[in-house]
């Protein structure tokens, strides 16, 4: 009888013994998921505090559209202005090339990508007075995001590389740059051309690239000289780096390079930057991958912005 008692005290003392094992138990675990949440919030925090400042659809003149990209910085940054592609006729802000553009961002650039109003909708040189307007409306309003407006890039590809290098020599163009806030500068201080269209009177267009300089310019008293960069060539212009394929198909190699002789002969500082195994957009041709790959090609318009706005 003493023996079942003694059994009976013992029982009782297991069961509670489990039952505070069990409660520090799960105090431990609660307070390790809390440790975890605590964890990830934090990072979450960090990361919030290095990812870029991003603001879409940004109206700046004539309607036009614009998105910036700003990374977090103790100082104001340089500003680079993307022009897109597609023959003045299509194409848009996002998409397209923006991605050989988008990772300056890692260099401390702040990134803009612009819209143009197309040759559909408006001939030349509604496209080059945007360009210049989305110019003096960045001055005019990026210094509460930390943009440092005296040192502005521009890069664009086929038809947005024929605006860029038109927008870095012809400045001193009245009839270009009318439009919203005459009470900043259009100047850049630097431009990248990628498979530019940069002599429209040239004999080496394809069929589609001539359709499309006539839609631009169709029905207006501009002409194909007055609409080319070369024709504004000065050793004054902001420097070039004139990025092509030596297989392109769209527009021929000798459109950068005959441009860059010029240039040259003219003053401007202006490079080559030759891409083997590509089409017009820089991507393979029938290649696994081009020279320079992509990574590197990044690093080299990196390099040449931080060059020309002293990073």
């Amino acid at each position: 009888m003493t023996k079942h008692k003694n059994n009976k005290h013992l029982f009782k003392l297991d069961y509670t013994t489990f039952i505070i094992t069990v409660t520090a138990c799960l105090f431990i675990f609660a307070l390790f998921i809390a440790g975890i949440f605590l964890m990830r919030e934090r990072s979450s925090q960090q990361n919030d505090a290095s990812r870029p400042l991003s603001l879409t659809n940004i109206t700046y003149c004539n309607g036009e559209k614009l998105d910036l990209f700003v990374p977090q910085s103790a100082k104001p940054v340089p500003l680079i202005v993307y022009i897109h592609g597609g023959g003045w006729r299509y194409g848009s802000k996002v998409g397209g090339s923006l991605n050989l553009i988008k990772p300056l961002i890692q260099n401390n650039f702040a990134i803009a990508s612009i819209n143009y109003r197309l040759s559909g909708s408006a001939k030349f040189p509604a496209q080059i007075q945007d360009v210049y307007c989305a110019i003096r409306f960045l001055r005019q309003n990026t210094a509460q995001y930390n943009v440092d407006t005296s040192r502005i890039g521009l890069v664009g590809i086929s038809a947005g590389a024929h605006l860029a290098v038109l927008a870095g020599n012809a400045d001193n163009q009245i009839t270009f740059k009318k439009g919203a806030y005459q009470n900043q500068s259009s100047k850049v201080q630097a431009v990248v051309s990628i498979s530019g269209l940069l002599n429209l009177e040239a004999q080496d267009f394809t069929k589609t690239s001539n359709e499309n300089m006539s839609r631009l310019l169709g029905g207006t008293e501009y002409t194909r000289k007055m609409a080319s960069p070369t024709t504004y060539i000065t050793a004054g212009d902001a420097p070039q780096l004139l990025i092509y394929s030596s297989k392109d198909k769209t527009v021929s190699p000798t459109q950068s390079t005959k441009y860059a002789d010029l240039a040259r002969r003219t003053g401007l500082n202006a490079t080559l930057l030759k891409v083997e195994r590509a089409n017009h957009n820089l991507q393979p041709y029938f290649s696994i991958t081009t020279s320079p790959d992509r990574k590197e090609l990044i690093n080299e318009i990196a390099d040449f912005f931080e060059k020309q706005l002293d990073i």
